[in-house]
């Protein structure tokens, strides 16, 4: 699906997963404080988890054919992107 966008919507994608990922990160910032990475550093893990989920669905061989499942499964990777680093940065604070 990534492959088949013009460069046009791509970047428009980009900028909207973005501003949303900024808005969320805010709020994730704020409701987990200390164990959280900031709202840029939430930001920019959910971008790169959004787009990375669906890259790797595109290579497993799973092709979207409507944007909303698309959107599903990018929101569903940053998501869990974001659990998985804060559950290993709070392990990490922990144990030491």
């Amino acid at each position: 699906m990534i492959w088949k966008i013009d460069t046009y919507w791509l970047v428009m994608a980009v900028i909207v997963v973005s501003m949303l990922s900024y808005l969320f990160g805010y709020a994730l910032d704020r409701i987990m404080e200390n164990d959280g990475f900031g709202p840029v550093g939430n930001m920019l893990i959910l971008v790169i988890c959004f787009f990375g989920g669906i890259y790797l669905a595109n290579m497993y061989g799973y092709r979207f054919r409507s944007i909303p499942y698309a959107v599903a499964a990018g929101v569903t990777a940053g998501f869990i992107g974001l659990a998985f680093l804060a559950l290993l940065k709070g392990l990490l604070y922990r144990t030491s």
